[in-house]
């Protein structure tokens, strides 16, 4: 159900490598953007691939197959660029933890960078999620990185609120933002958020997550486990304005 792109052609991430996973069997129904249409992969060129993979017409690898063949990415590489990561006994709003654990090793002992984000619920309570779904999660994330600690694993949230809760748990976060957004600021908590340096690129200027956007560490700043701020991503899409009045509560 995973399917591998050796060398993406997306002007976002660059010529590395991509995957994606059947959003059918590991996007979270805790979603609100899966719930209402919002999320960008649902739609344009993006939704073309999700419904193909989910539909079974693009090749796939199984969990194990993937594992086995990690070595053939690139050095740095992407995680889901649709969907998410493989379920825990069909349920969705569980991380599959001897799946994320191996992932993640494999990443290191290869001397790979991969950027990875997770949507799955760490939070009791938000959207719905049940408490014995969050602690699972947050139990394998930390199992995972513990054992591989120079990679990140990050908590895909929907509002500063929830960067606030999931930061004081010690994940790294990203955040969809509405339009308008500042290029930086400080949630209600005081942690600081700075958006993704390629949606702020102007002009000539070229930010790929694979070639250019680097941390102080010399890696992509999402894959940067020491990182001190969430990372923003303001409503992209076709329907960034009924993103943006989700957000916003309108």
């Amino acid at each position: 159900m995973i399917h591998v792109v050796k060398k993406s052609g997306s002007e976002k991430i660059g010529p590395i490598s991509a995957t994606r996973t059947n959003a059918i069997k590991t996007c979270p129904s805790t979603c609100a953007l899966l719930q209402d249409g919002t999320c960008y992969d649902m739609l344009g060129n993006q939704g073309i691939h999700r419904d193909r993979v989910d539909r079974g017409e693009y090749q796939t690898l199984t969990p194990d197959q993937f594992l086995a063949s990690m070595h053939e990415l690139t050095r740095i590489w992407r995680w889901c660029t649709g969907g998410d990561l493989p379920s825990h006994d069909m349920n969705t709003d569980r991380i599959d933890r001897r799946f994320l654990t191996r992932m993640v090793k494999g990443i290191e002992s290869n001397g790979q960078t991969a950027i990875i984000y997770t949507h799955k619920p760490v939070l009791t309570g938000t959207r719905g999620a049940l408490a014995r779904d969050a602690s699972h999660n947050r139990a394998a994330i930390r199992q995972a990185v513990k054992s591989a600690p120079s990679v990140a694993v990050n908590i895909s949230c929907e509002s500063p609120e929830e960067v606030d809760q999931a930061m004081a748990h010690g994940f790294p976060c990203t955040v969809t933002l509405p339009l308008g957004s500042p290029a930086k600021f400080t949630t209600p908590a005081g942690n600081r958020i700075k958006v993704c340096p390629q949606q702020l690129a102007k002009g000539r200027t070229k930010i790929t997550c694979g070639e250019t956007c680097r941390s102080r560490h010399g890696i992509p700043i999402c894959a940067d486990p020491t990182r001190d701020h969430a990372v923003g991503f303001i409503a992209h899409g076709p329907r960034k304005s009924k993103l943006t009045q989700r957000i916003l509560g309108q």
